[in-house]
């Protein structure tokens, strides 16, 4: 007996799952020659067959599926394998500063946050809450850019004079409501 390439295994494990050439080359991103040839490699090497062909279906064989069973446990091996060690080499380091709103630090970052920096003991975390004043001035410019007018349709001007760079209007309770859109580079 020939020793057998682990990739091939891929091979009978995805035959084993999609039960035609066709399938199991198109999951595994390779033509279905390949797969064929594969097949016979491997089929070859162990001395056995692996699946009984009819009418363009695979069913494995008992050997294919005592292959294929096995081919299930190197391929969650490897799973492990690339979980246990992949990134072993980065370090996530540093300080990161963010700055929120009570509410969003409270319900969204804190909870996060532990476990990142369970994961991550060389990560430093600064959080900082704005001032009403920035929130204020946020709000502003925000509502300058939506800016809503009655039924008239006139546009306001931005805060510092710029005109509008468009309008939209919708049907409202008693008439028409226009939104004057502000430039997003106002922002």
């Amino acid at each position: 007996m020939q020793p057998v390439a682990w990739d091939d295994l891929r091979y009978v494990l995805a035959l084993a799952r999609f039960a035609t050439i066709a399938e199991a080359a198109r999951r595994l991103s390779v033509d279905e020659a390949t797969v064929a040839r594969r097949l016979a490699r491997i089929e070859r090497q162990l001395g056995a067959r692996l699946f009984d062909r009819d009418r363009g279906k695979l069913a494995p064989t008992e050997a294919g599926r005592a292959a294929a069973k096995r081919a299930e446990r190197v391929e969650q091996e490897v799973e492990r394998l690339v979980g246990a060690v992949a990134g072993a080499d980065h370090v996530t380091a540093g300080r990161v500063r963010v700055t929120a709103v009570p509410v969003m630090v409270n319900r969204l970052l804190l909870p996060a946050l532990l476990l990142l920096l369970e994961t991550n003991p060389d990560l430093a975390v600064d959080i900082s809450l704005p001032s009403r004043a920035t929130l204020a001035r946020s709000s502003a410019r925000l509502t300058s850019l939506y800016a809503w007018r009655g039924r008239s349709g006139n546009c306001a001007r931005s805060p510092d004079g710029s005109a509008t760079s468009s309008t939209r209007s919708t049907p409202h309770r008693g008439g028409t409501r226009t939104a004057c859109l502000g430039s997003p580079t106002r922002i």
